[in-house]
């Protein structure tokens, strides 16, 4: 296998992930489209579940991510 060929590998998986987790994203939005309340210290809101658990992963990714480079 050439590195042409591995580069276009790479690329094909690449894109095959990006759309199953993309479909994934999707499944999961339309099965959790139900309007929940929101409670986070004094502010309370409603939205969609789907766009609650949504921002509370990103939030929670990017505090696990911070974390380790703050503590250098």
């Amino acid at each position: 296998m050439t590195q042409a060929q591995r580069t276009e590998a790479k690329w094909r998986m690449r894109l095959i992930i990006f759309a199953v987790v993309l479909l994934a994203l999707v499944v999961f939005i339309a099965e959790n489209w139900l309007t929940v309340q929101v409670r986070f210290l004094f502010a309370k809101t409603e939205t969609r579940l789907a766009w609650a658990l949504i921002v509370a992963a990103v939030l929670g990714y990017a505090a696990g991510w911070l974390t380790p480079k703050l503590r250098r």
